[in-house]
């Protein structure tokens, strides 16, 4: 059986998405190995969202509420983004 679309994964520690240039560096990245979706660990960012770069990939994010650290997150191409029925979260850490 023949796939009817390629979807490209990966998965990154960044260890630190709250330094200055961090967010962009990462992007570039997610561009430069054409990938459709990255997860991400460590990204340090409080509270939990969603955010749209200037380039059309969504960040979907979730981390502690009131201190940096810890924190998971998804980069979505702006394709895959449209097919997203939904998101939520469903166990917070206190």
């Amino acid at each position: 059986m023949i796939p009817k679309a390629t979807l490209r994964l990966g998965c990154w520690n960044v260890r630190n998405l709250y330094q200055i240039g961090r967010t962009a560096n990462v992007t570039r990245e997610f561009r430069n190995y054409n990938l459709d979706i990255l997860g991400m660990s460590e990204i340090r960012w409080t509270g939990f969202g969603e955010l749209r770069t200037a380039t059309g990939e969504s960040i979907l994010y979730s981390g502690a509420e009131e201190e940096h650290h810890r924190g998971v997150g998804l980069i979505l191409k702006k394709e895959v983004r449209k097919t997203l029925l939904g998101w939520n979260l469903s166990t917070r850490e206190s």
